[in-house]
């Protein structure tokens, strides 16, 4: 039930964050967790359309001149996380009473996936259709 995990490592070269919000394949990623190099633990999110905003600010000759170059992209620190054992009747209430969007989910602190208020009601329905 848990999607693919996409992440943003901090401190990445503004070229790898270009690559990253023009990437087609992944233009269906509405948020993105921010990850600390170190230890990939989880920082914060920054969603789609921020990145495409900090990309935005540079013209060509810029992105080429600061392609290597480390860049510290602006993000919300706070991250709502589950753990991947979390029992669906618990995740189910923990998103009416939040009124969550998505949550990621976390092995040691370190994120593993996604999950989605869609995703979560497709296998509230599809667990209900099986009883």
């Amino acid at each position: 039930m848990v999607c693919l995990l996409l992440a943003v490592v901090q401190g990445s070269t503004l070229s790898a964050i270009v690559d990253t919000v023009e990437n087609p394949e992944l233009a269906n990623v509405f948020v993105f967790a921010v990850v600390d190099p170190q230890g990939y633990k989880l920082m914060g999110t920054v969603e789609r359309n921020d990145m495409m905003s900090f990309v935005a600010q540079f013209d060509d000759e810029e992105r080429q001149r600061l392609a290597t170059r480390e860049v510290s992209i602006n993000f919300e620190p706070l991250v709502v996380t589950v753990l991947e054992d979390t029992p669906l009747a618990q995740l189910h209430m923990f998103f009416l009473t939040n009124r969550l969007r998505y949550a990621f989910v976390t092995r040691q602190g370190v994120p593993v996936g996604l999950i989605t208020r869609e995703m979560l009601a497709t296998e509230l329905r599809r667990q209900h259709h099986m009883v």
